[in-house]
């Protein structure tokens, strides 16, 4: 009597369960709740079996095998080799063409005015060089004096003087601004200084130059 009563009550337990199937699988929500239950219980398995051979790869039941796709939210099933991380970063595109040129903007702002630039001469950008007085050998024909400006000045005028007597009859050949102190001067570039030019001396006579330049930044 015993057995028939413990055999009696299984299937009293067996149909409670298997009536309890068809309102879990309208309600998924009530089946999450109560997963620990069914887990421990082994309706739902970690490995598959005949009866269970769907693994849930999403909803509540994800990583289980169950008898119904419906416990996991319809989601479609793939290969096992076809399975993608969702939080894996994709290849990088190639980069797309460059944009249209874009309006031009509004012109900026006047800028600060620059210094004054020179607009006449004085004493305070021209300054004076007197050079050495060259005196006549016995032997001399020609008879040079060059004096020269400050490296990056520029000659505005100059002066020449020579020295003869009644005895001589030197001449002056030239004088003025020039680039070098050679015979015959070089025209081709700006001049440097200012030179005086005797010609057929005699022994003692002098020539001297004087140079007034223009005094270009830094100032002497």
């Amino acid at each position: 009597m015993k057995k028939s009563v413990y055999t009696f009550v299984l299937l009293a337990s067996s149909l409670v369960m298997l009536s309890a199937m068809p309102l879990l699988n309208n309600k998924t929500g009530a089946m999450a709740q109560g997963y620990d239950i069914y887990r421990d219980n082994g309706y739902y398995s970690q490995y598959p079996t005949d009866d269970k051979k769907y693994e849930c790869r999403t909803g509540p039941f994800e990583g289980f095998f169950v008898s119904s796709v419906e416990f996991c939210k319809h989601v479609k099933f793939d290969d096992k080799d076809d399975r993608k991380d969702s939080n894996r970063t994709g290849t990088q595109g190639p980069q797309g063409p460059a944009g249209p040129t874009g309006p031009q903007g509004p012109p900026g702002n006047t800028g600060a005015p620059g210094a004054t630039g020179i607009t006449f001469l004085n004493g305070t950008n021209l300054y004076r060089v007197v050079g050495n007085v060259t005196v006549a050998d016995e032997d001399d024909v020609l008879l040079t004096s060059f004096v020269g400006c400050d490296s990056g000045d520029f000659p505005v005028n100059g002066l020449s003087l020579h020295f003869s007597s009644s005895s001589t009859n030197g001449t002056l050949a030239l004088t003025g601004t020039v680039s070098n102190d050679t015979v015959p001067a070089d025209f081709s570039v700006l001049p440097t200084g200012y030179i005086t030019v005797a010609l057929d001396v005699s022994e003692g006579e002098q020539v001297q130059s004087f140079v007034t330049c223009f005094d270009n930044p830094p100032l002497r």
